[in-house]
């Protein structure tokens, strides 16, 4: 006999202790994952309900529970971070084919064919330049733009040729 397990809902909603509930947006650009702004989706209640606002812009539908409106908010949030990955490689000018991104600490864009070559955020900008790429353990330079990194990694030989 097996039990069933009840997957228990987390709440990452912050309530402003009037009538607002908010949760960032995954940054969808490069240069969002360092700005300190965030886009926000919003619930607020109102006389007639509670609606959904995503970037100062309030949404057509009203719902009648707060739980409705966060688990459609949940549900719009989880899309956006399964498109980040897409969004950030197109915006770096990198082929999702080839590369992954990882929206960690560093940041991370990391080679499909080959897991050693990877290009991580720096933290900051020294010297005009953001981000380091990698063969394995051994940096290759730093780069102001991701697309440089990698077209710096690709046009190395092949190691052990």
């Amino acid at each position: 006999m097996s039990a069933q397990v009840a997957e228990k809902y987390v709440d990452l909603w912050e309530f402003d202790g009037v009538a607002n509930w908010y949760r960032d947006l995954p940054p969808d650009t490069v240069d969002a994952l360092f700005s300190e702004e965030r886009t926000m989706l919003r619930i607020s209640q109102e006389a007639d309900g509670f609606w959904m606002a995503q970037g100062g812009v309030q949404g057509e539908d009203k719902f009648s529970s707060l739980e409705d409106a966060k688990k459609a908010g949940d549900a719009i949030i989880e899309a956006a971070y399964r498109a980040q990955e897409k969004a950030i490689l197109k915006d770096a000018g990198l082929d999702p084919e080839l590369w992954g991104f990882e929206y960690k600490d560093p940041a991370t864009f990391t080679c499909k064919n080959d897991d050693a070559l990877s290009i991580t955020d720096q933290g900051d900008w020294r010297n005009g330049t953001r981000w380091t790429a990698w063969t394995g353990e051994d940096e290759i330079g730093e780069y102001a733009e991701p697309l440089q990194a990698a077209e710096a990694l690709l046009q190395r030989p092949a190691l052990g040729l």
